[in-house]
Order: C-alpha cells, then structure tokens, then sequence
C-alpha cells in the first residue's frame, strides 16, 4: 500500500515537471509555447527563461518622471526619456490637470514646454492646493498633437511633504517571435485610445540609437489597431524575417509624424532583444 502511494507521488510530480501549456493558434504561429519564468534584474530589464528555448533577452526603454512634494504648493518633477531624445526639437510638453485623470489640453491647469536638448532635465509646477485636491500631470512629446500623452503622475490629495511619486509610463514587451513575425504587448495612460490617435509600432534593425528618430534602419510600421489603453499587436510578413543572433529594437510610437518621410520623432516606448537559435 504504501508503495503504491509513493508511486502516485511520483508520478504527479514527473508529469509537473514535463507539462507545457500550450498557446492557442490565433496568430497563425504554429507552435507550442511552454511556459515562461521571468526574472527580473531591475525596474527596467529582464530576462524571460524559456523551459526548451535557449536564453532569450530583450531591454525595456521607457519615458518615466518623478516627482516630491516640496511644500503643499510646489511639486519638482525629474524626467528621463529615451537615449538620443531632443525635447526641445521634438516639442515635449507637461501637462497638469486638477483630477485623477488626463483630459484634453484645453482642459488643463497649466502646460509647459520642455525646453531641454538633452533627453532628461526638470520643471515644477507650483500655486497648487494639494491638501485639498488630486492633480494629474501628463508629459507628451508631440505639444501640436494633444493625443501623445505618454506617461501619466498621480498627486492624490494630502500627499505628504516629500514624498516621492512615480509615472506609470508605456511600455512595450516582445511576447512570441517565429521566423518572420512576431506579437508585442503594449501598456499605454488609461483612458488614450491608440487607434484613433494613430499609435505605432515599428521594428528597426540592431540596437536603440537616436537614428530610430529619423527612421534609419526602418524594417516595418503598423499602425495599432486597438483603442483600448493595453492590448496585444501582431506583426506578420517582416521583411527579410528575424535574423538569429541578430538584434532588433520594437518601438512603440504616439502621433502621426510618423507618416512623412518615415520619421519616427514620436517614439515612447521600446524593447530591444536578439533573436535566438531556432529550435530543432
């Protein structure tokens, strides 16, 4: 009795170990996805251990701010965008809202030009009641174009002197790659509606570098099909297909500077990864 027990122990255990989940066929893909285990190694990389796969790697790159409350009136901001960015080229912009979330500019307590050449820098926003009221800052990068806010701060009502806040940013993750395509998963600021503000994502060859911004090394651009703030994107017949060993940056974009000359100015979001050996 007791070794027929240890046997159906046993036996429970070996099949959790060789089980692997597999992917619906929506994509067209035809494979089986074994379960991922993500490690994370800090707030912005990490790395996705597949079960049969060799190691895959991708960076995420993202707009983000702070903010302290310096006094129950005046909040400092700290910003960093993306490696190569010129704010002050590109028309980078801040908005403050009185609320808990972002409307239209016309509907904003103050906005500020971002007039740094260098991709990060400070503002402060001041004459503000926090004790009382919740504000919303939002930072965009297009100030002609009032949809390309990317990265949303939360100052909820009495907030205590100096503490820190932190953005909720888009961001991007590459999900399932095959040969020729793959699906990246997108996070953008509640309430946006990517479609009809004309997102995109794009693939470039090699790794993120300021020529992302003029569309050097362009391999493809889609326009994102959802209009909800977080979603899935698929990107089929890339041309020339993924090149093993070979590293390629996804880029995720707000606004329509996108559609002259393949200028890519409007970038906010991306992951850089290499493209691993196939398996057998």
């Amino acid at each position: 009795m007791k070794k027929t027990f240890l046997l159906i122990i046993l036996s429970g255990v070996l099949g959790n170990l060789f089980s692997e989940v597999t992917a619906p066929n929506t994509y067209g893909f035809n494979y089986s996805r074994p379960e991922h285990h993500t490690e994370k190694t800090d707030s912005s990389h990490f790395r996705i251990l597949d079960q049969n796969d060799p190691l895959i790697s991708q960076t995420q790159l993202t707009i983000s701010f702070t903010g302290i409350l310096e006094s129950g009136t005046m909040v400092a901001i700290d910003f960093e965008c993306l490696e190569g960015a010129n704010p002050a080229k590109f028309g980078y912009f801040v908005a403050l809202w009185q609320g808990n979330q972002i409307m239209s500019l016309s509907d904003a307590k103050e906005i500020q030009s971002i007039n740094n050449t260098t991709q990060d820098g400070s503002f402060v926003f001041e004459n503000l009641s926090i004790d009382n009221l919740d504000y919303t800052i939002g930072f965009g990068v297009d100030l002609k174009d009032s949809s390309t806010i990317c990265s949303t701060l939360l100052i909820p009502k009495g907030t205590k002197l100096y503490d820190t806040l932190t953005s909720v940013p888009t961001t991007l993750e590459l999900i399932e790659q095959s040969t020729n395509s793959l699906i990246a998963k997108f996070k953008a600021p509640l309430f946006t509606t990517p479609n009809m503000d004309k997102n995109w994502i794009a693939l470039f060859e090699g790794q993120f570098t300021s020529n992302i911004y003029s569309g050097i090394n362009l391999v493809k651009l889609i326009r994102v099909p959802n209009n909800t703030n977080k979603g899935e994107v698929v990107m089929n017949d890339i041309p020339g297909g993924l090149i093993v060993d070979q590293h390629y940056t996804l880029v995720y974009g707000m606004g329509t500077n996108n559609s002259q000359n393949n200028k890519t100015e409007s970038a906010v979001a991306a992951t850089v990864f290499r493209v691993p050996p196939r398996r057998n």
